[in-house]
């Protein structure tokens, strides 16, 4: 797959929602989910909530090292082993010069994502800004992100956003690039179709 590449960033989609991003010195995995093997191991993983299609303990032990920093929320915890730091949302962590905040994740009128049991990250690196969603619906809490760079935003419908409430979102907080996730596999959903709703000055890129 090709990489995104802006400014200090490298990001690779692995699958799902699982991205490598890459900013010099420090690697950064979200949600890992079948995990290649012979994968960097990581600086930092970010772990959004306990399913198991985004807290792998497996894939997680596999790109853990001695210095990894394992950033999850209180229910993504009980499934890992060792020091992990927990977060709730409107959480904020500064670490290796990086800053990452958390904000809600849940849906709205669907029962898989109850509110408080999953969190979004906003990665700042100094030069870029950086969001994962999770597994989401369109919040209220969403509607107030600015300054996003980089937007990964899921599509698949059924437990998050469809392809409809995703490009509202990337439309309404305007990033420079939208990056879909979450579909294709577990969940369907259609990157071309979010493409052709979300503003064409948003750089939509399809990774998968």
């Amino acid at each position: 797959m090709t990489p995104l590449r802006f400014r200090d960033t490298k990001l690779i989609l692995i699958g799902h929602a699982t991205f490598r991003i890459e900013i010099p010195g420090i690697t950064i995995y979200t949600d890992p989910y079948k995990i290649p093997d012979n994968s960097p191991p990581a600086d930092f993983i970010l772990v959004s909530h306990s399913h198991y299609d985004h807290c792998d303990p497996d894939d997680i032990e596999k790109i853990t090292k001695e210095s990894t920093i394992i950033i999850a929320s209180e229910e993504a915890k009980r499934k890992l082993k060792g020091e992990i730091q927990t977060v709730t949302q409107d959480d904020e962590i500064t670490s290796r010069g990086l800053t990452i905040k958390t904000i809600p994740a849940y849906n709205i009128s669907k029962p898989y994502h109850p509110k408080g049991a999953g969190v979004g990250f906003i990665i700042n690196t100094g030069q870029t800004t950086i969001y994962f969603a999770g597994d989401t619906d369109y919040t209220e809490e969403m509607q107030k992100l600015t300054g996003i760079d980089i937007c990964l935003v899921p599509i698949g419908g059924t437990y998050t956003m469809d392809e409809k409430e995703a490009s509202e979102f990337v439309n309404h907080i305007k990033p420079k690039v939208a990056i879909p996730m979450h579909y294709g596999s577990i969940t369907q959903g259609d990157p071309i179709e979010f493409k052709k709703l979300t503003d064409p000055q948003i750089d939509v890129r399809i990774m998968a």
